[in-house]
């Protein structure tokens, strides 16, 4: 592991990941803080490619990353809720994937 921590903040565009992203770097990570417009989390080629650009060095995952649907849950339909798993949950699941390589040969990691 190297003395300066590289971050990824997923939803780093958003006002919480651009406070996560700037707290970050102000404690002297290397952060990289990704949104909607860099990839998209439902397809593994974008996240491998993404990770491939960067190296595949990260030693923190931050989540912050969401779909949100302004509508009562009863009112939701089977799709929203499958976009937003997708999103919210399977997304986060397969940049986490991505990241274990590292984190196993460095022998550090952290969400």
């Amino acid at each position: 592991m190297t003395d300066i921590l590289r971050a990824l903040v997923l939803g780093g565009h958003g006002d919480i990941g651009r406070a996560i992203a700037a707290r970050l770097h102000a404690d002297g990570c290397d952060v990289v803080a990704v949104g909607r417009s860099t990839f998209d989390m439902r397809d593994p080629s974008q996240i491998d490619a993404f990770m491939a650009r960067e190296g595949n060095r990260f030693e923190l995952l931050v989540h912050c990353a969401g779909l949100n649907r302004p509508a009562l849950f009863e009112n939701l339909s089977d799709a929203d809720i499958r976009e937003s798993l997708e999103i919210n949950l399977h997304g986060f699941l397969r940049v986490a994937r991505a990241c274990l390589p590292h984190w196993r040969n460095s022998g550090f990691g952290r969400v």
